[in-house]
């Protein structure tokens, strides 16, 4: 036995396997476009509500719990915060852009909120949270 010796791949293998992962991945999104033209879509959303209308205190409370993660990381960020309020709870937090040590430490801070929206039921709220090293 050579231990020096190099294996050389066959051709088939380094053109064959490109080709299927390229298959496998085009197949379910060919699929699903086919069955998208034939079926209506319809998007259903809370209506929007003002941050400050149903958490009159988020700015003091995401400033207090988001203080101690700036300071950590010290860095720039732009996040884009969207949830959904039902009477004083908070569900579907969503936290799009910046590192990811800010977004986990915002989803925190966002379900940690006490809002209340009274009986209006389901209602969607945006918000931005801008880290600025200062």
């Amino acid at each position: 036995m050579n231990p020096t010796r190099q294996i050389k791949p066959h051709p088939f293998t380094r053109i064959a396997l490109p080709a299927l992962l390229l298959a496998a991945t085009a197949l379910p999104g060919w699929a699903q476009s086919s069955t998208e033209a034939a079926v209506p879509r319809v998007d259903v959303r809370a209506p929007r509500v003002d941050a400050r209308a149903v958490c009159p205190a988020f700015e003091a409370d995401m400033l207090k719990a988001l203080s101690r993660v700036a300071m950590q990381y010290r860095e720039p960020g732009l996040l884009d915060v969207s949830f959904e309020i039902d009477g004083r709870h908070i569900d579907e937090v969503t936290v799009a852009g910046g590192p990811f040590g800010y977004r986990r430490a915002t989803q925190r801070a966002v379900r940690s909120l006490e809002c209340d929206n009274g009986n209006a039921g389901r209602q969607a709220v945006r918000l931005q949270v801008v880290f600025k090293d200062l």
